[in-house]
């Protein structure tokens, strides 16, 4: 025999609920379902009436990949390399210096209609603001901005779209518009940023070389007024023309090294933060050859330079074209080992990795530009070097001119040296500027917002599906909770679900009584009490789900015959007194010859249901004062004899257990079919474990709603324990609509609930007849 604990949870704990116990679960909660429902639905419909509508606006931006784009390096870099610049460009929307650049805007516009006057609700300054400002200050405004747009990247592509909400349609569509210009604009000053310090940077030196122009011009003119001197010698004048050229030259290498150095260092400060060691790896970075090569490589540029300044006449000109091009033939040489020393230093100082390919190729990257730009400059640097040098010597041929026109020669020379440097800086500085103004950042409006004509929020049938799907959720959800958090018996099915055999359950007599007339048929026929339908109705259907239950128990799978049967409960009054009467009718009806026994020597109530009252009983008959025919009395129902309690002793659980008791059983099991014995509740006393051990089975009677699942449990557990078998859990009070939700009849193994009242329709309950049926011990099977 399995015990209690197996039967209960079994190997794999409760049998899981079937789809129909949940149907009946709902059906049960269905008031706690509606009310849910309606609350939410009606919640759902007030926040839809009483929330303001909301306009959305939405721009959209392309991030090209011109050559606005490619103009930042690091830009270009990412590109190849780290697939974030959409990221990038997210975190450069919500930052708050383009929050701040959007609110000077719409503060400098103020209002969306400048006609009628009307304000932006935007600019509008706090009610709260003691100050009363005529518009609010840029950080509240800005403020508003960031909880009022919103960015999202268009799938597979670069576009990113703008969307603004506001409770005003028109400035929804402005706040879009001014955002997305205010991101152009940024963009467009941020990829200018390079071109633009060229430009400044320019822009200073022409300056400054337009004012010593100015300076030496006046400083000449002057001397030659003043000493009367007006030209120099053709030997002296080839010579400063030289001297002139050869410094122009050197500055204007001078301001490329300059630049090439800005440039190093915007690259360097744009290193990765988690590679702060890839600057100081390419600044130690050193080749002696590559240096080496560089310094020949100045010192013939400026060779072949010098060849054609010292021959600018013709003379000679086919052996100055000979000595130029053996010049030029030294110089692609040189230039071709420069060029491929580089690419192999290149290679061993960024190689290529295996794993992490786009940080790896960005690093790479990074480190090549950087490496390139250092040698551009180390070149830059060895040609100013040169030119120095070769200035140095033409410094020295220059004090050999006639002291009387020495003075004039310096003058001429710095004259033409600030000319030809001037007109180099100019030129480069109007360059400059137009590669400034012709890079427009790589961001371009391709959809402006236009203004919306409907609200896009609150959308009234979203919120009601919403609110309909909640609502019926959410009253699910606490329908369940309430049936999982409640402990109480409801149904035959939570009794199987546990592994408890359910006989049958039985309806609410009381119920039953009341509604086929039952006080009146008590007034009048005095015989025995109403509770005892087998009897009273024969025809109802809680008889019949008695007799229901007398076939259930004869089929019990208990490993042997039913003879004698103890029927008890978990607590006091479930109705297992009840039970117990109308099951010994119920078998009496069918021509067995039942013993009832009241055995609940604490608070006896059979006797009162039979009205049979006073006499010696069980008692008396095991503590040896009365003989066994003594004891036993009969019924108004044939076959149905009774053994009342008799005296209550004083010890009933050491009278229960005696060998009396045991004889008692095993005597009356010869000569009657049935033995039936209604005992206390097992959680209340121990009489009906000591009985228990002694039967052949034991019946719980439940009180559907009101016994605990865990009382129900602790009892079977006690009645094991001592050795007893448990026949089956009888359900009383079991009402379908509660625990079903829906009004019908129940048919099945349980029990048909409404089978005896529509198959003995043609008898009234309240004429008496089955009063006299039961009295004359007439089955109504039979009858039927």
């Amino acid at each position: 025999m399995k015990t209690h604990q197996n039967r209960a949870a079994g190997p794999d704990g409760p049998r899981e609920r079937g789809i129909q116990e949940y149907f009946a679960m709902m059906i049960r909660g269905k008031w706690i379902i509606g009310v849910t429902f309606l609350a939410v639905l009606i919640a759902t419909i007030l926040f839809t009436k009483l929330t303001p509508p909301t306009y959305h606006a939405t721009a959209k931006v392309l991030l090209s990949a011109g050559e606005g784009r490619g103009a930042l390096f690091l830009d270009a870099v990412r590109t190849d390399g780290v697939k974030n610049v959409i990221q990038n460009e997210l975190e450069i929307l919500n930052s708050r210096a383009l929050m701040d650049s959007a609110g000077a805007a719409l503060l400098r516009m103020k209002y969306l209609d400048d006609a009628k006057g009307e304000l932006m609700p935007l600019v509008l300054p706090s009610p709260d603001d003691p100050t009363k400002p005529e518009f609010a200050p840029l950080p509240l405004v800005s403020g508003r901005i960031a909880g009022s747009v919103e960015f999202d990247p268009v799938r597979d592509s670069d576009i990113i779209t703008i969307t603004a909400k506001s409770q005003n349609p028109r400035e929804a569509a402005l706040l879009a518009n001014t955002f997305a210009e205010a991101y152009r604009d940024r963009n467009i000053y941020m990829s200018r940023a390079k071109s633009r310090s060229f430009r400044e940077f320019l822009e200073a030196q022409a300056r400054e070389k337009r004012k010593a122009l100015e300076e030496t011009e006046n400083s000449l003119q002057n001397y030659m007024e003043n000493q009367g001197v007006v030209s120099l010698d053709d030997e002296s004048k080839r010579m400063i023309d030289q001297l002139a050229e050869l410094e122009a030259a050197r500055d204007a290498t001078d301001i490329n090294l300059k630049e090439m150095q800005n440039t190093l260092a915007s690259y360097h400060a744009q290193l990765p933060q988690q590679e702060t060691n890839v600057a100081r790896v390419v600044g130690e970075a050193n080749d002696t050859y590559i240096r080496q090569m560089q310094e020949q490589l100045s010192r013939l540029e400026v060779q072949r330079d010098m060849a054609v300044v010292q021959n600018p006449s013709s003379a000679g000109r086919e052996i100055l074209n000979e000595k130029v091009k053996e010049i030029d033939q030294q110089i692609a040489s040189v230039r071709l080992k420069l060029q491929t020393r580089t690419d192999d230093y290149l290679r061993t100082l960024t190689p290529s990795q295996g794993a992490g390919a786009d940080a790896a190729e960005y690093l790479k990257s990074v480190k090549q530009k950087i490496l390139e730009t250092e040698i551009s400059v180390s070149a830059l640097a060895a040609k100013k070097k040169a030119l120095s040098e070769a200035i140095s010597d033409y410094e020295r041929k220059f004090d050999r001119i006639p002291s009387k026109s020495v003075a004039l020669a310096r003058l001429q020379r710095a004259r033409l040296s600030n000319e030809k440097l001037y007109l180099m800086v100019e030129e480069k500085y109007n360059e400059a500027n137009i590669t400034e103004q012709s890079n427009i950042g790589y961001i371009e409006i391709i959809e402006r917002a236009a203004v919306p004509l409907s609200p896009s929020s609150p959308k009234t049938f979203v919120n009601l599906a919403l609110g309909i799907v909640l609502g019926l959720g959410l009253g699910v959800a606490i329908a369940f909770a309430k049936e999982f958090l409640d402990v109480r018996v409801q149904s035959p099915e939570d009794l199987k679900r546990y592994g408890f055999p359910s006989l049958t359950p039985i309806g609410n007599i009381d119920n039953e009584i009341e509604r086929l007339g039952g006080p009146k048929i008590a007034a009048r026929d005095k015989a025995v009490d109403a509770h005892l339908v087998t009897l009273s109705f024969p025809f109802s259907s809680i008889a019949e789900s008695y007799r229901q239950m007398r076939t259930n128990l004869q089929f019990a799978k208990i490993g042997r015959p039913i003879r004698s049967v103890l029927v008890t409960s978990p607590s006091p009054g479930e109705g297992k007194s009840t039970t117990a009467s109308n099951l010994g009718i119920a078998f009496a009806q069918t021509g067995k010859r039942v013993l009832l026994v009241d055995a609940d020597l604490r608070r006896p109530t059979l006797g009162t249901m039979f009205r049979i009252t006073g006499g010696a009983g069980l008692s008396e008959l095991l503590s040896g004062k009365e003989r066994v025919r003594n004891v036993i009395r009969e019924t108004k129902v044939e076959n149905l004899h009774f053994v009342s309690s008799g005296e209550i002793p004083p010890n009933p659980a050491e009278v229960l257990g005696s060998d009396a008791m045991r004889d008692f059983i095993d005597s009356m099991t010869k000569e009657y079919d049935l033995v039936l014995f209604d005992s206390s509740p097992v959680l209340a006393v121990t009489d009906p474990a000591v009985i228990s051990t002694m039967v052949d089975g034991t019946i719980l009677v439940a009180a559907a709603g009101k016994v605990r699942l865990q009382d129900l449990q602790q009892a079977s557990e006690v009645l094991e324990g001592v050795g007893g078998k448990v026949a089956g859990v009888v359900l009383n009070g079991f009402d379908a609509q509660k625990a079903y939700g829906l009004s019908f009849r129940r048919g099945g193994k349980h029990g048909r609930l409404g089978y005896g009242t529509s198959y003995y329709r043609s008898k009234s309950p309240g004429d008496g007849a089955g009063t006299e049926a039961g009295a004359k011990g007439k089955s109504p099977t039979a009858v039927a």
